[in-house]
């Protein structure tokens, strides 16, 4: 099967809804061939975005997978969990939902098809993380043989043995997270280098950062609570985000929804776990205080790890 790499990578689309000037593109389409082989995606339609770790692109859903999102797209439960933050929006949903009107996938406005997903494609060889070893630490336990050896010694083999290990874990976490009912795209699939996840957006475009976003004093104190529930969640499962901002927190459909897990940790077993849950709060409150959020993240992050230490969540 072969796909017109070069139109997306000159600046054209594979088909499509919408196109976005990139060239460095190029490399990586290619490495979406199993989702075409596997009636998962059927268009690379436009590049959403390209960072140091990895690229995004909009892909027209395949076969198999578009009938799986029109099963699931009135009965998304994202966010269930938070059901019992307290939060008067986050108890309006819950009472629509019980009320028999449909919840809604993020990345999908009632009433439209479910025909768009997301490739998130990293960077092999050139792959890097900004003091990557601060999210390794566990990484490597239960690794024996040549992987651990080359992942130490940073050989090429290590390099990829490094990349497959990040994108196999930001699909787990992912999973155990929305399963769990935090605001995080439902990932679909994973091969190689990629994953496959809901796309976040529609077909006018993706979903904006929150550092994009002016939100008003009533929906900032709303969305800092329901972030907070969402952080708070991930803990009681062990895991801390580790690179959480505004940078990486979508707004849509009058929610956050959180991204880019590939460098999450396990509280238990990294050394740094409460350092790396005090700047994503930090973080977090940063941007909400500009609209009016009063908190003090020290002592939020404090009350929280003092609670997940006492197993508590």
């Amino acid at each position: 099967m072969t796909h017109d790499y070069e139109a997306l990578a000159e600046g054209g689309h594979v088909g499509g809804l919408g196109m976005q000037r990139r060239s460095q593109g190029r490399d990586h389409v290619q490495q979406l061939d199993s989702f075409y082989d596997q009636g998962l995606i059927s268009e690379v339609l436009y590049l959403v975005s390209i960072g140091k770790e990895a690229s995004v692109y909009c892909c027209a859903a395949g076969r198999f997978l578009a009938a799986d999102m029109s099963r699931r797209l009135h009965g998304w439960q994202g966010g269930a969990a938070l059901q019992q933050s307290g939060s008067p929006a986050v108890q309006q949903e819950a009472e629509e939902a019980g009320s028999g009107s449909p919840a809604v996938a993020p990345g999908r406005p009632a009433g439209e098809p479910a025909g768009l997903v997301a490739a998130k494609v990293f960077r092999a060889r050139q792959y890097r993380f900004k003091n990557d070893a601060v999210y390794q630490e566990e990484r490597t336990r239960g690794m024996k043989g040549q992987a651990k050896r080359a992942l130490a010694k940073k050989t090429r083999f290590g390099r990829e043995v490094q990349t497959g290990a990040w994108v196999h874990h930001e699909y787990e976490v992912l999973k155990e997270l929305h399963d769990a009912g935090c605001d995080v795209p439902r990932p679909l699939a994973a091969a190689g280098d990629a994953i496959l996840l809901e796309f976040v957006g529609d077909e006018e475009g993706p979903a904006p950062q929150l550092q994009r976003v002016a939100l008003n004093r009533e929906d900032a104190e709303e969305q800092f609570e329901r972030t907070m529930r969402n952080v708070e969640i991930a803990l009681s499962l062990n895991r801390i985000h580790g690179d959480l901002s505004a940078h990486n927190i979508l707004w849509w459909g009058g929610r956050v929804v959180l991204i880019d897990f590939p460098q999450a940790v396990d509280a238990r077993f990294n050394s740094q776990a409460q350092q790396l849950l005090e700047r994503d709060i930090a973080n977090v409150v940063r941007y909400f205080s500009q609209f009016g959020v009063r908190a003090e993240a020290w002592r939020l992050s404090r009350d929280l790890w003092r609670r997940y230490m006492r197993a508590e969540l």
